[in-house]
């Protein structure tokens, strides 16, 4: 049985304080059951005490969800009180038997990356990237030719005058899927590139013809705009290596690296990872 809980930071934000007038959580929490919530993550308002906020949950009949914590380890001098911030959370969540934390850690040094299978290039007739051009809501064309690469998943790829068009992007899903059925492809995968400090593209995937309207950190999507780039020598960066920047129009702010051997001419996507499970296979 799947049940449909909520945040209290969708009242009471903790990145944008001063967005509206601080909402009293007993009013939160009876909103959230008059919406039709059956729960809550835990955040914002809520005690770090588990008998007061099992006391403050009962009355409305609403279960404890797990939390997205994030920790800082940039600086060597605070990461022992980030991560027992973290841990206090987890000992709060354990008391009310939710069995698990999900954390997001910034400033980690720890990698993952593989190897995009050897990817094909084919054309896109002119008819059918009008389809795809208007389905984006697209008035001008794009930077450079688009063209479908296949790594796996059938991408049709295409860049746009910039990062900031490729955010403002507002597709129509429905064409999108129907034009991604017609062709036989994944979905479409749009990138322009960026003025930034930490990222060199800005790259938005969407496939709802897969039942992803819009994917928020796409690793076939990003590697196909790689096989493009390099197919057309015009990788941005140096070492044949960059990072793109997506997810941010679905609330999250996510990296991918991107990087082309300049010898095997193979893609290789990575980012920062977190061990969730350790452990060794029996002989």
């Amino acid at each position: 049985m799947i049940r449909i809980g909520t945040a209290p930071m969708n009242w009471n934000s903790d990145d944008l304080p001063d967005l509206r007038p601080k909402i009293p959580i007993p009013q939160v929490l009876r909103e959230m059951v008059e919406a039709g919530y059956e729960g809550t993550e835990y955040g914002t308002g809520l005690p770090s005490d588990p008998k007061s906020l099992k006391a403050m949950l009962e009355p409305h009949g609403l279960a404890l969800a797990s939390m997205f914590c994030w920790i800082r380890l940039e600086d060597p001098d605070s990461q022992r009180d980030e991560i027992e911030r973290a841990m206090a959370i987890a000992r709060t969540l354990s008391a009310m038997a939710v069995r698990e934390l999900i954390l997001g850690i910034r400033g980690s040094d720890r990698r993952i990356a593989v190897e995009v299978p050897p990817a094909r290039l084919s054309e896109v007739d002119p008819a059918a990237r009008a389809r795809i051009y208007a389905s984006l809501g697209l008035t001008t064309p794009p930077a450079s030719e688009t063209k479908v690469v296949d790594v796996g998943p059938r991408w049709m790829v295409l860049e746009l005058a910039d990062a900031a068009a490729v955010r403002a992007l507002a597709p129509d899903l429905a064409a999108i899927a129907e034009a991604s059925r017609a062709l036989g492809i994944t979905g479409v995968t749009a990138f322009g590139r960026a003025r930034a400090a930490d990222h060199a593209l800005a790259v938005r995937s969407f496939a709802p013809a897969e039942g992803i309207p819009e994917d928020p950190v796409c690793g076939s999507g990003n590697a196909a705009i790689g096989v493009l780039l390099d197919a057309a020598g015009a990788l941005p960066g140096a070492g044949r290596e960059y990072v793109a920047s997506q997810g941010r129009e679905l609330g999250r702010d996510g990296y991918v690296n991107v990087r082309v051997d300049p010898e095997t001419r193979r893609t290789w996507i990575g980012g920062h990872a977190v061990t969730c499970i350790d452990g060794t296979r029996p002989e």
